[in-house]
């Protein structure tokens, strides 16, 4: 991910990061440590804030961590909790991305004809 923000971070709307991410298979059955969600936290705190970071863990110590480094970057940042297996994705992740990008859902009170 640092490597594909290195070059695409301006065209960027958000991001949204773990923290604990899953060993990839490598060569010759060895594991392949893919790193954390802090090394991009870490990355982008060393660059101009363009956009929301949404932080998804369970990991809480780890993304209290992550919202600091980027906050004192002045990046804007929600954090999501998930549960309930991938419930969360539909009933917070979904609508804090939707934030992030297009700002809140404006309801507005039906017209009254004359």
């Amino acid at each position: 991910m640092i490597r594909f923000l290195a070059v695409h971070l301006v065209d960027t709307l958000a991001i949204s990061l773990d923290h604990d991410l899953e060993l990839k298979p490598g060569p010759e059955g060895r594991c392949i440590d893919p790193g954390t969600g802090r090394e991009v936290a870490d990355f982008l705190a060393g660059r101009e804030p363009v956009c929301p970071v949404i932080i998804h863990t369970t990991n809480s110590q780890a993304a209290a961590g992550m919202v600091m480094v980027l906050r004192e970057a002045r990046w804007k940042t929600r954090r999501v909790l998930p549960f309930d297996d991938l419930s969360w994705i539909e009933a917070d992740w979904f609508p804090a991305i939707r934030r992030a990008i297009v700002g809140p859902i404006r309801r507005q009170e039906p017209r009254r004809s004359c």
